[in-house]
């Protein structure tokens, strides 16, 4: 009896305990490939901190071109672009064997076209598309089995795929939309995430096991939604439309999509396109001073700039992913030119500061009622937002 009491007593104080302080990141600026514009996008990194985006660059007859690259250890190495094409390539997903993949135009039957690509130890692989449609496909992500998620042209519509090991497998829509659907996130149990046309509007989606589940829209706005991240416990964040018809980041746990808000004293908009296995999530949302990439923990927005260290001359846009030990990479302004950055939190005891213990993490979500909505007028979101 006197253990279940201190065990109860030791969760009370748990659950009043207060809400942690934000971690203090520093910036890496990743760079960019010689010759182009000055200019790099970082989509997508792995447990390791290796960091997988664009950026401009000068192909072999001095053209300014757009490559997939890896940056790792301070070093971006450029991946190249599958023959053929208009020598271009965007690298998207990175999981922790350092497999890649991502897109690259190239030549199918005289017809340049785009396809996703697998690149690991320094091969650049086609993957394939589905049968009848425009010979084009995406990767978007990769988990740590390999498992790969994207989407296809089909002989009608788009469709979220799946690729391993030469298989592609079709995974089909929700029924009475318009033939389409996408899926750009995948966790290790295989789930991925996306969207689909439904009958009433794009409705985020997850994908298991021939299983299409609709996980609906927020309330009182129009009939759209978009899953852009998914984590180990399936916890699902995207886009949808609040009451005001502007689009919110959403987290989606368990059945409840809940609406995270936006800053005060701008546009009315934000999105979410990643969430870790803390919970953690960063998107981006609107400011007075324009889009601005955010961070959202343990019942908190905050706005990334204001938690880096030595930011100096930076404005940080869009934060699209992060992993497990904290780290945040998107791309930002660096004196006029768009920039490729990584956020690491500062270290206390082999973990990151601030991130939420169990109890906390409980507790995510509730405070975000009392942020302030105001009308979007305009908004601009990846290009994985729609299938």
């Amino acid at each position: 009896m006197r253990l279940l009491s201190a065990l109860a007593a030791s969760v009370a104080v748990l659950l009043a305990a207060p809400a942690l302080a934000a971690p203090v990141y520093t910036l890496t600026d990743i760079g960019d490939l010689p010759g182009g514009f000055n200019s790099s996008v970082a989509r997508g990194l792995n447990n390791l901190g290796q960091v997988v985006g664009e950026s401009s660059t000068t192909n072999a007859l001095g053209q300014t071109v757009n490559r997939g690259f890896l940056w790792s250890n301070g070093v971006m190495t450029n991946l190249g672009d599958l023959p053929g094409g208009g020598d271009t390539s965007i690298a998207r997903g990175i999981n922790d064997s350092g497999q890649i993949v991502g897109q690259s135009s190239t030549n199918v039957n005289g017809t340049t076209v785009t396809r996703g690509f697998l690149w690991q130890n320094g091969t650049m692989t086609m993957l394939g598309d589905l049968p009848g449609g425009l010979d084009n496909s995406v990767a978007f992500a990769i988990n740590n089995a390999g498992q790969i998620a994207g989407s296809s042209i089909a002989e009608v519509g788009t469709r979220a795929v799946t690729f391993q090991n030469g298989t592609l497998t079709n995974l089909g829509d929700l029924p009475g939309g318009g033939d389409s659907s996408n899926g750009v996130a995948i966790n290790s149990s295989d789930v991925v995430a996306g969207a689909s046309a439904a009958a009433t509007g794009q409705r985020a989606t997850t994908f298991q096991n021939g299983t299409i589940t609709n996980l609906g829209d927020l309330p009182g706005g129009v009939d759209s939604s978009a899953a852009l991240g998914i984590n180990d416990a399936g916890a699902v964040v995207g886009r949808g439309f609040h009451a005001n018809n502007a689009a919110h980041a959403f987290l989606w746990i368990n059945g409840v999509m809940t609406d995270l808000g936006d800053f005060a004293g701008g546009l009315d908009g934000s999105i979410g396109y990643d969430i870790n296995n803390s919970g953690r999530v960063v998107g981006s949302s609107h400011d007075s001073t324009g889009n601005t990439a955010a961070m959202w923990m343990d019942s908190q927005m905050f706005k990334l700039s204001s938690l880096v260290s030595n930011l100096g001359t930076w404005t940080l846009t869009e934060a699209f992913a992060l992993n497990d030990k904290g780290q945040i990479v998107g791309y930002g302004n660096l004196n006029g030119a768009t920039r490729a950055f990584m956020l690491t939190p500062d270290v206390a005891d082999g973990q990151p500061v601030g991130v939420p213990e169990p109890a906390a993490l409980a507790l995510f979500g509730l405070g975000i009622a009392g942020l302030a909505l105001r009308r979007r007028t305009n908004f601009t979101f990846d290009d994985r937002d729609n299938p």
